[in-house]
């Protein structure tokens, strides 16, 4: 009998037992790329720290500190000067940011007896007195209003009963003259002549003054 010819395999037949034959190079690319495939991503997370460490935003730096004396600092308050002498024995005194550096002795006494109410600036004038003891009050009262503390006294107590008004407060001290003369931009006020006038005081020259002879 004619043997048959062995059957050769079909193409697609490759596959035996569900597997597949690779050839003698098939290992070696496939283990390539996924060596290939590692470094790429590897370098791509490399690129995507170093925007992100880029795009993030830097801390400033502190300021250094300004130290004492520099040209940013605030200067300090220059003391006060001594007094001049006026020869009054008082002297009067307003605030230090009032523009104002002197009146005439009319103008003063209209502010003290609440007429005149207002400075240039606008401000409502303040007047402060001192209480009728002081020697201060005196020499003003005359040197100013050409009349005695008595008689001041007695006018603003026709004032008060005809209700048209109410006299400057009285301070007990030179003091509190001082204290509420800086604290009111508006304030006018006296002292004697020898008072250190302190910081945010300042003095006013009065001109036409009744000084006895």
């Amino acid at each position: 009998m004619r043997r048959r010819a062995p059957l050769e395999p079909a193409l697609g037949d490759e596959r035996v037992n569900g597997s597949h034959h690779e050839g003698p190079g098939d290992g070696g690319r496939r283990a390539l790329a996924r060596v290939s495939l590692v470094l790429g991503l590897l370098l791509l997370g490399t690129a995507a720290a170093g925007l992100a460490q880029e795009s993030a935003p830097q801390p400033e730096p502190e300021p250094a500190a300004v130290p004492p004396g520099s040209a940013t600092s605030k200067p300090a308050a220059p003391p006060s000067p001594a007094p001049k002498p006026t020869g009054l024995g008082f002297q009067v005194i307003v605030h230090a940011d009032n523009s104002m550096t002197r009146l005439s002795a009319k103008v003063v006494a209209s502010m003290f007896l609440r007429k005149a109410k207002r400075w240039e600036s606008g401000d409502a004038v303040v007047p402060i007195d001192l209480e009728p003891r002081h020697e201060a009050r005196k020499v003003f009262t005359r040197a100013v209003h050409n009349k005695s503390v008595t008689a001041i006294v007695g006018y603003w107590q026709r004032i008060i009963f005809a209700g048209r008004g109410t006299p400057p407060e009285s301070k007990a001290s030179e003091e509190e003259v001082l204290a509420f003369v800086a604290g009111n931009p508006g304030a006018i006020g006296y002292v004697s002549e020898e008072t250190r006038l302190g910081n945010g005081v300042k003095p006013l020259t009065v001109d036409d003054l009744k000084v006895d002879p």
